[in-house]
């Protein structure tokens, strides 16, 4: 089936990635480890409380983070330096950068980690898929333990009779939760006698509602998704996920094959995020995690045709990718696959995390590019504005030339003839991202990994509460003519990303912005006599406030 648009043929400049060789891991890995025994002595004799992870894959980070004191770790994590591999709490990946929280309100200092499933080497480009997802590795020594739905709940009682009141903790006002997340951007409306700013320590209404289906793709087998999901669920006061296992292969629908191989640590948190961020979102939509056999291109296809199938054949929704190809010669030539998808299916994709790259599928104009923001919030945790994250992708395709969706004055002005990256925009900084549950811990995580499913979810959210599940075609179009119109939009206006800066209207950092779900989603909030809000049981007896808590300062285009 021939693609809609001609297309490009021009070479690129091969992408610089870190590399790291199986000796020199393995070798700095053995260190690390023999670091962390010589620092456990050190605490048996200095008096330093220390508590080892009972996680026989865990390194010496294990108990960094589940220590109150330990900065004796600390600083030889800060002695290692960026570029060295390193082991978390069993996954290895390789440090990317320190994040200090100086000058960046509500961000938290630690390390970022580039976990092995997200370093992308020159030579896989157009052949293996990578994940857009970064670990923080907090420099705290504090354990990672977010607010719970039931202490959320605890604490705004507290708060309801004492405007002083301060939540106890410090790492859980910077980790979002599924109801402040709701929160920020409009998925339900608030208490009136909740304070505002969307505090993670004291939001209590979660999304609700969702319908049809959400496909997640992803390489590889997690073989404790169900478990984690139904923790993570209970644990922020969700509903139980509606959660399917698909092995993608076999013959057509391709929803037959056999169980991929279990890659040991390195793909297993990007399926973590996915399905528990898009069940967040919208939980009542049947989540689907299709599985492709590996990483190859050839074998992601089949996931993606798998993933159509299921999405359409329960009602219609999305589907999210947070994975890429680079931008690579021959991309059109896959383009097909998702122009096949039925009309009731909608395909998300992750522009990257890196500034300036543009990567495949999110190239496509068969797909909602979806790029990163940072939110800053106060030192109470009161959330202030949305801004650009230095390191989401974004750019001009070499491959694609400018969709129809972006024939646009304005846009045009911005892409050219080339299709630009990303057309929206979600939360991605792991300095202020999420948590996500796998393998029985707690992790920090952000990277346009979380974008996708987030915005997967909100337009999830959108479609079942006008009982039905436009199109690829009509979703794009729509969004963008209001991102041109300033309608249901967050403009991000500041910041950069690589050679690239947000600005006014479409850029190729945020696209038109983040989405403001408020006019899409049914304005209802489930509360119990006393006034406490539930989540999900019906009571008549709770007065809520429906204005938006956050708009005020956000800018307004006129055209």
């Amino acid at each position: 089936m021939p693609t809609r648009w001609d297309h490009l043929r021009v070479n690129k400049n091969k992408l610089m990635c870190f590399i790291s060789s199986r000796a020199l891991s393995l070798l700095i890995s053995t260190l690390v480890i023999l670091s962390g025994m010589a620092m456990s002595a050190h605490a048996a004799t200095s008096g330093e409380t220390t508590t080892q992870s009972s996680d026989e894959n865990s390194s010496v980070m294990g108990f960094v983070t589940r220590s109150s004191t330990n900065s004796e770790s600390v600083r030889r994590l800060n002695e290692m330096g960026v570029g060295q591999t390193f082991v978390y709490n069993g996954i290895t990946g390789t440090i990317l950068k320190y994040d200090s929280a100086q000058g960046k309100p509500g961000a938290m200092s630690g390390f970022e980690l580039l976990p092995q499933s997200s370093i992308f080497s020159a030579n896989d480009i157009g052949s293996r898929s990578h994940t857009f997802i970064r670990i923080l590795v907090p420099t705290s020594g504090k354990s990672v333990v977010p607010t719970s739905h039931s202490q959320a709940l605890a604490n705004l009682e507290e708060a309801r009779g004492n405007p002083n009141y301060k939540p106890p903790g410090n790492f859980s006002i910077l980790a979002n939760t599924p109801a402040s997340l709701a929160c920020v951007y409009n998925l339900a409306p608030q208490p009136v006698n909740q304070p505002a700013g969307c505090n993670p320590n004291l939001t209590s209404v979660n999304p609700s509602g969702g319908g049809g289906a959400i496909a997640l793709i992803d390489p590889y087998d997690d073989p404790t998704a169900a478990v984690d999901l139904a923790f993570f669920s209970k644990y922020f006061g969700l509903p139980a996920a509606n959660f399917t296992l698909v092995y993608a292969g076999g013959p057509a629908p391709y929803v037959s094959g056999t169980k991929p191989s279990f890659m040991g640590g390195t793909d297993v948190e990007e399926e973590a995020l996915d399905i528990e961020w898009a069940h967040a979102m919208a939980p009542s939509a049947k989540i689907f995690l299709v599985e492709a056999q590996n990483n190859q291109l050839a074998n992601i296809l089949t996931a993606i045709q798998a993933a159509q199938y299921l999405v359409s054949q329960n009602g219609g929704g999305q589907i999210s990718m947070s994975f890429g190809f680079g931008d690579f010669v021959g991309e059109t030539t896959v383009d097909p696959v998702l122009a096949a998808a039925p009309a009731n299916v909608v395909q998300l994709a992750s522009a990257g995390d890196t500034g300036s790259q543009v990567n495949w599928p999110s190239a496509s104009p068969y797909a909602i590019s979806v790029g990163g923001t940072s939110f800053n919030r106060d030192g109470s945790g009161n959330f202030i504005n949305e801004t650009t994250w230095s390191d989401t992708g974004g750019g001009l395709s070499t491959q694609e030339l400018r969709p129809t969706f972006q024939n646009i004055t304005s846009v045009e002005a911005v892409v050219g003839t080339a299709r630009g990256t990303p057309d929206f925009s979600m939360l991605a900084d792991p300095d202020t991202g999420v948590v996500i549950y796998q393998g029985g811990q707690w992790i920090i995580v952000g990277g346009t990994s979380l974008s996708s499913p987030l915005l997967a979810g909100l337009l999830n959210l959108s479609d079942s509460a006008n009982s039905s599940f436009s199109s690829q075609s009509q979703t794009i179009q729509t969004l963008y003519e209001n991102g041109f119109k300033g309608v249901d939009t967050n403009d991000i206006t500041t910041g950069s990303c690589g050679a690239n800066s947000a600005m006014l209207g479409y850029d190729l950092c945020t696209g038109w912005g983040s989405i403001n779900s408020a006019p899409y989603v049914a304005t209802s909030v489930s509360c119990a006599p006393n006034g406490k809000v539930l989540g999900g049981a019906v009571s008549p007896n709770c007065v809520v406030n429906t204005q938006t808590p956050i708009d005020a300062g956000r800018p307004v285009r006129r055209y």
